[in-house]
């Protein structure tokens, strides 16, 4: 949600997750109810939010999104699945991350985080290529980690440090404790976010991402 409040309206966030995984359920300052195929929204500032209103069995049981309000806006996939499940199947979600503006991938600046990211960009090669995968890495800036973190996701994420397409992620105790909620989300987190929108971490023959 921070991508989104840190881009220009209009901009919409859905999380394609179970209900049972939801991390907006609290996000909405404003509800707008249920919509077709189950999808509830909200509003929050300029940032339209959706999210499953259901229990989800796997991937490919994620609904169709409605209809987008605006044709231009940005559309942000919250996918909250694992990689491998989600591009084992031929829903449309996955069609979605093969065909997307943009991928950011999203872990934590630990060993086995680094580990877990390398899988990922290993199993999204076929489609992308390291360099235009921004990760998003939870935890300290890269200038204080630990000697060797930056090899433990292997040579993919080894190119995506090289070509500076890493953003710190910083750690929020009260947000870890209460999650997102109708409080400002941090300002640190603002800034992160803002970050992953510079041309820097875009591919570099699109200006959004998606």
């Amino acid at each position: 949600m921070a991508i989104g409040l840190a881009a220009a309206a209009p901009v919409r966030v859905i999380e394609c997750c179970s209900v049972t995984a939801s991390g907006l359920a609290a996000a909405s300052t404003a509800e707008l109810g249920l919509r077709p195929n189950n999808w509830r929204q909200g509003k929050r500032d300029h940032v339209l939010l959706e999210r499953v209103s259901e229990v989800l069995a796997g991937v490919d049981a994620v609904p169709l999104p409605t209809e987008a309000p605006n044709e231009t806006q940005l559309t942000i996939l919250d996918i909250g699945w694992e990689t491998g499940q989600l591009l084992a199947t031929d829903c449309w979600l996955a069609e979605a991350v093969r065909t997307a503006g943009q991928i950011v991938l999203v872990t934590t600046a630990t060993t086995p985080g680094m580990r877990r990211a390398g899988v990922a960009m290993d199993l999204l090669a076929s489609h992308w290529q390291p360099e235009k995968i921004a990760l998003a890495a939870r935890g300290a800036h890269r200038k204080k980690w630990p000697r060797g973190l930056e090899h433990a996701g292997g040579l993919t994420v080894r190119r995506v440090l090289d070509t500076d397409r890493c953003v710190a992620i910083p750690e929020d105790r009260e947000l870890a404790v209460n999650g997102l909620d109708s409080r400002p989300v941090p300002a640190s987190l603002i800034s992160a976010a803002r970050q992953l929108l510079e041309p820097a971490c875009l591919p570099s023959d699109t200006s959004e991402g998606a």
